[in-house]
């Protein structure tokens, strides 16, 4: 029976050759473009979430001057000042783990026996052994435990790794324990990891353990129980907060510190010094949005074109009744030459992808995979999506023509039939039609107000700017200063 009912439904694609080209190119394009809102929006929801017990992982942030801080300050900026906010975190029932780094994007020369790279996108960690064992990297080579040992210790990216020991990255003897020279410090080769993910909320090409962080402040992590809510550690924290940093609990511009679910620092934070851009859910509604306007698009024209094939078999489908087929095998053949041409875009979509999908990643700045098949769960999403498309669009066929006895589906011409007061297609043409409008004018709106906040006069004008400098030294400096941020 289903042997048949395929062979018949690839006979009806053969003969209409034209509708079912326009209807898989339809389909592909609704089924490529909610590959890609699914994707995009799996992407900025996964942030971070590649770390173990990423759940239990938060960014302690502090409120000074009504602004939001990611980095923590310094007392004074000496060395043994720089662990006090670590060393009290820690004591903080509830908190298992504390770790504090920072990020540069200076160049820097990285030395290894006569080859001379240069290379930017440096952590640096005064708390080593807490960074390897609180976040989760992929190791390659070498141990994180060797790089938490001790100080003046690296650990490498790969691409880095790959930049600096060239042929001899598949000998990991050759690397490991390898000294090179950094900014006129030696560093030992603890390890090499996989290069960041692109779904971490920071990036680094290198990470160095130094007893000193060489800036006035610092990123600071810390591991929470299980069986504590981090609102409860949130609250000792402020608590404790008088006996770990006094200074700045007296600061009568200082408000309180708190915690930020690693999870959500992507989405849900956008606080000074963020060290990504964060995301934004006005994107993720947009696309989301987007991708369903152009499936309810495909779904009508997929719907329509299904109907006027259908309607020019009028008589075909009267035999079929006349030798005693039943309303529900004819639905039943529609529904499933429906789903089968549905079913079909698959692959071609697949052969799309590959294509199109590194070319989005470039402009989003993120990191879908162009394979259909990678991804088991999204594979099996975009199966039953272009099965349920198959089968909402060949319902309206099925139901009008099914139901009609033999002799009215001999007689008449159903490719001119109508309802009494309106007709099926022109009512899908039409919201099609008032789909399209809108989303254009949507998009026009939006790419008018991104074009106004481009090009707003901000009143600021570089020609005309001075300022008033008494000293003929003091204006020579302040001169050089401005041509060079000014250009």
């Amino acid at each position: 029976m289903i042997s048949t009912g395929l062979k018949i439904a690839f006979r009806g694609f053969l003969r209409n050759r034209f509708f079912t080209t326009f209807n898989l190119l339809s389909l592909v394009g609704g089924l490529f473009v909610a590959f890609v809102a699914i994707g995009y929006i799996g992407f900025e929801n996964s942030y971070d979430e590649f770390h173990e017990n990423s759940e239990n992982i938060y960014r302690v942030g502090w409120t000074y001057r009504s602004q939001d801080y990611s980095i923590l300050g310094f007392e004074n900026g000496a060395d043994d000042k720089q662990l006090n906010v670590v060393t009290g975190l820690k004591k903080i029932p509830g908190v298992e783990n504390v770790a504090q780094f920072i990020t540069s994007d200076n160049l820097e020369f990285i030395e290894w026996g006569d080859k001379r790279v240069q290379e930017k996108g440096f952590l640096t960690t005064n708390t080593p052994l807490e960074f390897a064992s609180l976040f989760t990297w992929s190791p390659l080579m070498g141990s994180f435990t060797d790089f938490g040992k001790d100080f003046n210790k690296v650990l490498l990216t790969k691409s880095t790794a790959f930049k600096i020991f060239g042929g001899v990255m598949n000998n990991s003897s050759e690397i490991i324990g390898q000294v090179i020279n950094i900014g006129q410090e030696n560093y030992k080769v603890a390890a090499v990891i996989e290069d960041v993910p692109m779904n971490s909320h920071f990036d680094f090409t290198l990470a160095l353990s130094n007893p000193r962080i060489d800036y006035w402040g610092s990123r600071v992590y810390m591991g929470v129980a299980d069986n504590i809510s981090y609102d409860e550690v949130e609250l000792r924290m402020n608590q404790a907060m008088a006996k770990i940093n006094p200074s700045v609990v007296k600061d009568p511009l200082y408000k309180e510190h708190f915690l930020q679910p690693l999870e959500d620092i992507h989405l849900k934070s956008n606080i000074l010094y963020e060290l990504k851009t964060p995301g934004n859910y006005s994107f993720i509604y947009l696309i989301g949005g987007f991708a369903v306007f152009i499936l309810i698009i495909t779904l009508f024209n997929y719907a329509n074109f299904t109907l006027a094939i259908k309607s020019k078999q009028g008589k075909s489908i009267g035999i079929k009744k006349a030798m005693g087929a039943k309303s529900f095998a004819v639905a039943r053949q529609f529904i499933l030459e429906g789903v089968l041409l549905a079913l079909l875009a698959v692959p071609i979509l697949a052969l799309l992808l590959a294509l199109i999908v590194p070319s989005f990643n470039s402009l989003m700045g993120v990191n879908l995979s162009a394979s259909l098949w990678q991804n088991p769960q999204t594979f099996f999403l975009i199966v039953g999506l272009a099965i349920v498309l198959g089968v909402l669009a060949s319902i309206a066929p099925a139901l009008f023509l099914s139901t009609k006895n033999a002799l009215s589906l001999f007689n008449q011409k159903l490719k001119d039939n109508r309802f009494e007061h309106f007709s099926i297609r022109k009512y899908l043409v039409v919201s099609q039609f008032v789909i399209l409008i809108s989303i254009t004018s949507v998009s026009y709106f939006v790419i008018q107000q991104m074009d106004f906040i481009e090009n707003k006069d901000v009143g600021y004008k570089k020609k005309g700017c001075y300022m008033r400098i008494r000293h003929p030294k003091n204006r020579i400096f302040f001169k050089n200063v401005l041509d060079k941020f000014l250009g």
